[in-house]
């Protein structure tokens, strides 16, 4: 007896420990530091209060992530991760932290602690801005971007503004007053509602001529508005509906001081009453003011009134805009918070468990192998992924590249080789005690067959893709003279330019030898190297080439332009290479040279096989040619396109320029005609070897000839040779420069370029030229047609019912194959407003349209329609030009409408699930920028759905998110889920085909559950799952939970998709307490099945009592 009671006296302790030890928050992370919130800073208890942590911290800097991905912010019992937001970007180098994180209860009596944790190789980024600043914020522009016209919006309502001319400094944004301002051109408030808003921001002026067009803030919807300005003495006013002064705020308080100040304006519609704050402090007060109120589709001026722009002189730091009136508790504290971070709160000292036993390395892969092989074969620059995993989670991991250790803390590396023969990678583990194992890779690298696809034509003739088909985005510079004039420092200058992010140029043009009137025949390059033999006169049938160089080392004229070949592909770059400019050497034109057929093919062949195994290179002939048939040069091209498909492919038996043969498949050609003219008006179908019909657009609006190029029975995709770009370029004409890419596209084009005399010259001051802000269109361009099915669209005219203006005036439209879209180019130098004939939309009874400005991606509603209507659309206000998006899209005015399309992880955007089964419907529309962190974001309390986010992985424009809360099984499932089933849904993500691995990474949805649900049902709470309906079967996903108040539990789950989905639990399971008879050689004791709380202290109050039961019968019997 003595030795059960023994028994169960450890198993009691046990029990107790069990229930009172928190477990850490996530192993994953090796460490945190307690961070304190003074109460004595706080004015009154708060809620969901968003705090605002600058530090510069050495652990950060030497242990977090570079890009501050694993820094998270988690309760003090380690028990729910904290929204939070980084501002700006994470300083590794010094440790440097600004973020602001949603603190859900804030003491004003004690203090409160969170945790901040960091030190974890594999955390993905968790931020969670729209989470942070709450349902109530309308705009938080925290002016962190440093650079560029976007200034994003963090409250998840899609409200970004675009900055015109304001600099970028330090903290914030710098106005000059007479120019600069920031409008945010859709603001959709929630004010009708709530009848109550906040304006708050923090400043910097020493601006003293003031009036109300100075305004700070004014919101405005076109009838109504409401905003803060100074007045002449550097003191604050509040304006409303057009200008009114309402009264003069800040009697006492000056801000013109040079010094930071924040202002809050509160405006309580429901109260009468208008509240302004300086500095924290109660300023002044109105009562009794207009009772004016905001529509829900307003816009935000900062730095001006909309009128009158660029007033302000100063800086502002950051600027709120809330649907409710913040309480003097609220302001207070965040005036505390804002104002001294650091006083605030304080960071503590570093806390970590350390391993206590040597890593085991339980397993290794590589992404050429994907097995435990740890001998592998790769090609020449080819990236290997290598991953390792140990058996515990507090590890430092180095990667060493033969004995090179790597900058790397991780678990897994990328890696590569430009030089051949036997290598070797090491990862070591090591613990905190600094024990450590070692696995070692033995890498065989052989030469390179090839690093980038082939391009080939479509099979409707219409466009290019690659050899994975994959429709290619052709975006080309014209560098003519490449070859001849840069060394290879401004060569590597020029393509990083030309491949920065915000360009991302596909193509660039050159010629091998160049020649115009007066230049040398036979030219040398920058390294004195010429050509060919013969002197001053080209031999075209001698390449001089000199032994022992290469394209670092350059020996003769082919080594330097080996080295562009090179540097193209490293790029991603397709090369386009004109052997020479066709019509120096034809018939004596500028030269005394002559090339004729013979030499033609033998020089064409000796290029084909010296960049045989080149697959980004495409072949241009011609350059300027005339006519020709009446000059006699058209055998000449015809000869070198043989030559060149010789050399390419080592053929004996070639195929003829007009015969087909799959040969010809191995090169890709064009030819460069002359001036208002396109290639496939001298070379017919019969030439085989030309793929490509080049259009010269240079001088004049030649538009037509693409649609014509489009138009012919036997089609090749048309891309300009020269273009508008020309003149756009070398006048600087801003419309042209960014409408030619877009009046290219919906002609037919597919190929559109740019073009400037002095770059392409390499003239004096083609250095400025290339880095001009005004390339960054290049890459507005290609977001806007990366967000459509591009390669689908025709061209045609007659989608404009009206006059549709000529030259650079004209007005553009094409409709997709699919017949769901139809997009027009508008340029106001001839007229800005067109009719629009919407019946080209097929797939659907409405149209939603979008404006989208080509300057700065601003994005403006166009309305909806119905398809039968001829409506006329006017570009906006203060716009030179615009593009005109139009969608089908369901019928706005039905809901009963069914569109016939199946469900699917790939599905998007609607549904056709029957509206009877329908509960209630909820939408969100977010502007998806790839690599961008997506947050939709639902409030309403019908919905079940808290978010779904994602990392966006391309540019997909405005993608809309369709939540169906659904009365009984979705129509799309079969079956209904298992378990008890707590909600049905349906969930759609943008259009079909959208949500896929090639669009988005990480998906993941909140949601919620009600207790009384789990309660009335006996739930238990770690049954509770998401499951998702895909391919006939019903799945569980992983699901946490995440958070919990007083009516509900919250939850989180990872799906690799969007379909129906069903919330489900299953009942509690109780398991009855038993004993275990101890033998006489232990004391140890089988711990029971873990029961749930409420059970853990019934069964360890009985076992106390029989503790106590127990002892008194043995003591009982040893007395007697």
């Amino acid at each position: 007896m003595g030795k059960i009671a023994i028994g169960l006296f450890v198993l009691c302790l046990m029990l107790m420990m069990n229930s009172v030890t928190a477990a850490p928050w996530d192993s994953s992370w090796n460490c945190y530091k307690p961070i304190t919130i003074n109460h004595t800073y706080v004015s009154g208890e708060q809620t969901d209060f968003t705090m605002l942590i600058d530090i510069t911290d050495s652990d950060l800097a030497t242990k977090a992530q570079a890009d501050g991905n694993d820094i998270v912010f988690v309760t003090s019992d380690n028990t729910a991760q904290l929204d939070h937001q980084i501002e700006g970007t994470f300083d590794s180098t010094n440790g440097h932290l600004k973020a602001w994180i949603r603190i859900p209860t804030l003491s004003n009596t004690t203090d409160t602690v969170i945790n901040m944790y960091y030190n974890n190789s594999g955390a993905i980024n968790t931020e969670n801005p729209g989470g942070v600043w709450g349902v109530n914020a309308s705009g938080i522009w925290l002016m962190d971007e440093g650079t560029g016209y976007d200034v994003s919006d963090s409250s998840g309502n899609g409200n970004d503004g675009v900055n015109n001319g304001a600099d970028w400094v330090a903290g914030g944004l710098d106005f000059n007053g007479t120019s600069d301002y920031i409008e945010v051109s859709t603001f959709y408030p929630d004010m009708v509602t709530t009848k109550a808003y906040t304006i708050a921001y923090r400043l910097n002026t020493t601006q003293s001529t003031l009036t109300y067009n100075a305004r700070h803030v004014w919101i405005d919807d076109g009838t109504d508005g409401f905003g803060v300005a100074p007045n002449d003495t550097g003191k604050i006013f509040i304006y409303t509906s057009g200008g009114n002064t309402l009264a003069a705020l800040g009697e006492a308080t000056s801000i013109n001081d040079g010094v930071s100040h924040e202002i809050v304006a509160v405006f309580d519609q429901v109260n009468d009453v208008v509240n302004t704050y300086v500095d924290g402090i109660l300023d002044y007060q109105v009562t009794s003011y207009n009772d004016n109120s905001l529509t829900t589709n307003a816009k935000v001026y900062i730095g001006c009134n909309g009128t009158y722009k660029g007033n302000y002189n100063g800086t502002f730091e950051y600027i709120h805009i809330y649907d409710r009136a913040l309480s003097a508790e609220e302001v207070g504290t965040q005036y505390n918070n804002t104002n001294s971070p650091s006083t605030f709160s304080t960071v503590g000292a570093e806390q970590t468990e350390a391993a206590s036993n040597a890593p085991n390395i339980t397993s290794w892969s590589n992404s050429k192998t994907n097995d435990l092989s740890l001998d592998i074969t790769i090609n020449i620059s080819e990236d290997v992924n290598f991953n390792a995993t140990a058996n515990q989670s507090n590890i430092t991991w180095i990667w060493y590249k033969g004995e090179v250790a790597q900058s790397n803390n991780h678990d897994n590396i990328s890696l590569y080789w430009t030089t051949t023969g036997n290598r070797d990678v090491i990862v070591n583990a090591t613990n905190a005690n600094g024990t450590s194992n070692n696995v070692t890779w033995i890498i065989t690298v052989l030469p390179s067959d090839d690093n980038m696809p082939k391009l080939v034509v479509s099979s409707n003739g219409h466009y290019l893709e690659d050899t994975d088909g994959e429709p290619f985005i052709w975006i080309g510079e014209v560098l003519w003279k490449m070859v001849q004039e840069i060394n290879r420092t401004d060569v590597e200058f020029t393509l990083d330019e030309l491949d920065a992010p915000e360009h991302e140029y596909s193509v660039v043009y050159s010629v091998i030898i160049m020649r115009l009137s007066g230049w040398p025949e036979n030219p040398t390059n920058v390294y004195g190297h010429q050509p060919f033999n013969g002197g001053s006169v080209p031999d075209f049938n001698s390449p001089k080439v000199v032994a022992g160089g290469d394209p670092d080392n350059p020996n003769d004229y082919w080594d330097h332009l080996d080295f562009m070949v090179r540097e193209t592909k490293e790029r991603g770059m397709y090369f386009v290479l004109l052997p020479q400019w066709g019509n120096a050497y034809m018939n004596g034109a500028y030269s005394t040279t002559t090339i004729n057929a013979s030499t033609a093919r033998a020089y064409g062949e000796w290029l084909g096989n010296r960049y045989k195994d080149e697959n980004h290179i495409i072949w241009m002939l011609g350059g300027d040619g005339l006519d020709p048939d009446a000059k006699g040069t058209k055998e000449i091209y015809q000869a070198q396109a043989e030559g060149i498909l010789k050399g390419v492919t080592g053929c004996t038996t070639c195929p003829a320029y007009n015969e087909s043969d799959p040969l010809w498949d191995d090169v890709l050609m064009l030819y460069h005609a002359t001036s208002g003219t396109r290639s496939s008006q001298f070379f017919d179908a019969e030439d085989v070897w030309m793929d490509i019909d080049g259009t010269y657009n240079a001088y004049k609006d030649h538009f037509y000839l693409l649609t014509d190029a489009y138009n012919q029975a036997n089609p090749r995709p048309a891309i300009e040779i020269e273009g508008g770009g020309f003149w756009a370029m070398h006048d600087k004409n801003l419309r042209r420069i960014r409408m030619l890419p877009y009046m290219h596209y919906l002609s037919g084009g597919v190929g559109p370029l740019y073009i400037d005399g002095t770059v392409w010259n390499f003239s004096t001051g083609w250095e400025d030229k290339l880095e001009v802000s005004e390339r960054d269109w290049v890459g507005n361009m290609k977001w806007v047609m990366s967000s459509i099915d591009w390669y689908k669209l025709v061209p045609d005219y007659e989608i404009i019912l009206s006059d549709n203006g000529t030259g650079w005036g004209e007005i553009v439209a094409a409709s997709s194959s699919d017949g769901d879209l139809i997009m027009v180019s508008f340029s106001k130098v001839s007229n800005g407003s067109a009719q629009i004939d919407l019946s080209y939309i097929k797939s659907h009874t409405s149209v939603r349209g979008v404006w989208i400005c080509p300057s700065n991606r601003d994005i403006q509603d166009a309305g909806v329609y119905s398809v039968s209507d001829d409506p006329w659309f006017t570009t906006p206000t203060y716009w030179e030009d615009a593009i005109l998006k139009l969608e089908g899209v369901a019928s706005p005015y039905n809901d009963k409408e069914k569109e016939t399309k199946t469900g699917g992880s790939g599905r998007g955007g609607t549904s056709h699930e029957p509206y009877a089964n329908n509960e209630f419907k909820d939408n969100a529309v977010l502007h998806i920028s790839k690599d961008a962190q997506i947050s939709f974001t639902f409030d309403k309390p019908e919905n079940d759905i808290q978010y779904v986010r994602y990392k966006a992985l391309t540019n997909a424009g405005y993608i809309s998110i369709n939540v169906e809360m659904l009365k009984d099984t979705s129509t799309f499932a079969k079956e209904s889920a298992p378990d008890i089933i707590y909600k049905n849904i349906n969930i759609w993500v943008g259009r079909s085909g959208y949500a896929t691995e090639r669009n988005i990474e990480n998906p993941v949805v909140g949601f919620k559950v009600e207790k009384k649900w789990i309660e009335d049902n006996n739930i238990e709470v770690s049954s509770i799952k998401l499951n998702r309906y895909h391919e006939d079967t019903w799945t569980a996903l992983h699901t946490t939970k995440t958070d919990e108040d007083s009516t509900h539990l919250y939850f989180e789950s990872q799906t690799p998709g969007f379909s129906p989905f069903a919330i489900t639990g299953q009942k509690k399971t109780l398991i009855a307490p038993t004993l275990t008879m101890l033998p006489e050689e232990s004391t140890e004791v089988e711990a029971p099945p873990e029961p749930t709380l409420w059970w853990k202290y019934l069964l360890t109050g009985t076992i106390i009592l029989l503790i106590i039961a127990g002892a008194y019968l043995y003591l009982r019997k040893q007395q007697s």
